[in-house]
């Protein structure tokens, strides 16, 4: 605490008093007063040429108390931090107590004195805005891994300062933008603000990463840097920089317009157009909240596409030029980095559409194939993939399989048992089982033998007779659950078919049978809800439900345990929803 002092009396001098450093601030606190110190010797002339400007002489009296500090004393050298690093000999300006205003050279003083108003004024308008503030941006001890963690947890950002000890730029923003409400506020709202030495920031190197500081990094949760800048800065520049990073992490720009406004959009600005036809849910949550919003992706799709969302039953991405023609599309986005490849796919020329107009022209070079079946995956349309790897494999004889990159091609993309490739596998599937695992093969064998069984609705008609000859084939290729194959695959027919009745028939078999999942169970209760209007087999249906949820209460009650992930709530609603008209 500071104690008390009594005050020397005022010389005749008319300006500079005999104060100390510490009396001088009491004194201008009490009268509401700046504190100005001439550090250092400025030159009798320089000092005459201030005292012979009456005026001047007259505002600084009035508005600051006024000293001397010799900069070679004791007193001199504990005073010079307050400096902030400015140069001395030099009329510097303080608020009591310590916050340094404006500094004002000795040089600049000999040129023109009545500069010293100027920089009065200035001193006392940064004077009444700090009266006026009274927060600080809040920076948090810790790493940086920490802080990212942090904002994950609170959907909030990183802002990361690397400051030098040696920076008077660092300083003036902690003493004159940092604590200023405006930007305290902003800042504590949107961001974890953590501070990080330079040294530590370069691993000790005596090499520069950056070429001013203080540097300003904002990041996401994920630790991508969404903005950067350097150097000092004044308050509403600085407050642009993090209105800047919180717009940039809102990601990809999604115009809130229809289909065709966005083509109009795109040709009036000469860009392509993205269309996020979208199911609401989980899985569009993360896409929006991960991938959307990855810096690289959002200053990609900014620079080249207009961006539409689109509420759909079926979710993919589709990207098409000003005109409305369909370029590429895509299913199944993973992370920032695939989405960022199929863009960049679009302005190399090489969509999904493009390639297909040409593997119907028949180019089928192993290079090209081999790129076909990927994007033909992706893009949502696997029977086609499927026949890019067919025609791919062709090329090979067929003991080539039993390599791992004509294996790895076979079990991702072949999706019919109707293939030299398949009699293959079935002819020596020891020897597959010996080279990939005989749960892997088998599992591949049972995908295709379900893939052939579900190919007989053509037209919105049942073959009847052709699933029989199949069903004939599996029992004869003595298939594993050969009986479970044809009853999925019935069901999937009944279900093409809009046969309903033989749907539930099957349902029920196989839900005695077999320990059916509730997700599996519930999403055929949807599809009959939507789908079938026959009350008879939606009170069936609804039957289920209703006893289905009453088993996971009692489950619940016994065990007096709830599960997060019940489908007990859903199980009540869909059963309901079947009973109503």
């Amino acid at each position: 605490m500071m104690g008390s002092f009594s005050f020397p009396a005022r010389q005749s001098f008319p300006l500079f008093t005999s104060f100390t450093w510490e009396q001088a601030s009491q004194l201008a606190g009490r009268e509401n007063k700046l504190v100005l110190v001439m550090a250092g010797e400025i030159g009798e002339d320089v000092e005459k040429q201030i005292l012979e400007q009456p005026e001047l002489v007259r505002e600084l009296n009035r508005h600051t108390v006024a000293i001397k500090m010799d900069m070679e004393s004791v007193r001199g050298k504990a005073f010079q931090h307050r400096l902030l690093m400015y140069p001395w000999p030099a009329v510097v300006f303080f608020m009591p107590y310590a916050d340094l205003l404006v500094s004002v050279p000795a040089e600049e003083i000999r040129k023109d004195p009545r500069g010293l108003q100027d920089a009065l004024r200035t001193a006392l308008e940064r004077a009444e805005v700090k009266r006026k503030n009274s927060r600080t941006i809040f920076f948090r001890d810790g790493t940086l891994k920490e802080g990212l963690a942090e904002a994950e947890q609170q959907g909030r950002l990183v802002f990361l300062e690397i400051y030098r000890d040696s920076c008077q730029a660092c300083l003036l923003m902690e003493k004159n933008v940092f604590n200023l409400d405006a930007v305290a506020d902003f800042y504590n709202h949107h961001f974890i603000s953590l501070k990080e030495s330079a040294t530590h920031a370069i691993g000790g190197s005596e090499q520069p990463a950056w070429k001013d500081f203080p540097v300003y990094l904002f990041l996401n949760a994920a630790g991508k840097v969404l903005f950067r800048a350097e150097g000092l800065a004044e308050a509403e520049q600085f407050m642009q920089y993090g209105k800047s990073a919180v717009k940039k992490a809102e990601g990809i720009v999604f115009e809130k317009i229809s289909l065709d406004e966005g083509l109009a959009e795109a040709r009036r600005r000469g860009k392509f157009l993205f269309a996020d036809y979208y199911v609401a849910g989980t899985a569009h949550r993360r896409l929006a909240d991960s991938v959307f919003t990855a810096p690289e992706v959002t200053d990609f799709f900014t620079t080249h596409f207009v961006s539409v969302a689109i509420g759909a039953s079926r979710p993919v991405l589709v990207f098409l030029d000003a005109s409305g023609r369909e370029l590429h599309r895509v299913t199944g986005i993973a992370d920032a980095a695939s989405l960022l490849r199929e863009g960049q796919r679009v302005l190399r020329g090489e969509g999904f559409v493009g390639m297909e107009e040409e593997y119907r022209a028949g180019r089928c070079d192993s290079a090209f194939l081999t790129d076909y079946i990927e994007v033909a995956y992706r893009a949502g349309y696997p029977e086609e993939a499927s026949g890019g790897a067919l025609k791919y494999l062709s090329a090979f004889s067929p003991d080539k399989l039993e390599e791992a990159e004509c294996w790895k091609w076979f079990k991702q993309y072949v999706l019919t048992p109707d293939s030299v490739c398949f009699e293959y596998v079935l002819a020596h599937k020891e020897r597959f089982y010996r080279l990939f695992g005989e749960e892997e093969v088998k599992t591949k064998m049972a995908e295709l033998w379900l893939a052939g069984a579900e190919c007989f609705v053509v037209g919105g008609l049942f073959d009847e007779q052709g699933f029989k000859v199949y069903t004939k084939r599996l029992k004869k290729e003595k298939v594993e659950e050969w009986q479970r194959i044809v009853r999925d695959a019935r069901m999937h027919a009944a279900e093409k078919t809009g046969d309903w009745k033989t749907f539930v028939i099957l349902a029920e078999e196989k839900w005695n049978e077999e320990q059916v999942p509730d997700a599996e169970l519930y999403q055929w209760g949807l599809k009959i809800e939507r789908e079938c209007r026959d009350e008879a087999i939606r009170y069936r249906t609804a039957r289920w439900f209703a006893l289905a949820a009453m088993e996971i209460d009692k489950k619940e009650r016994t065990s007096g345990k709830v599960k997060l992930n019940s489908y007990k709530g859903f199980f009540e609603k869909l059963a309901n929803d079947l009973l109503e008209d």
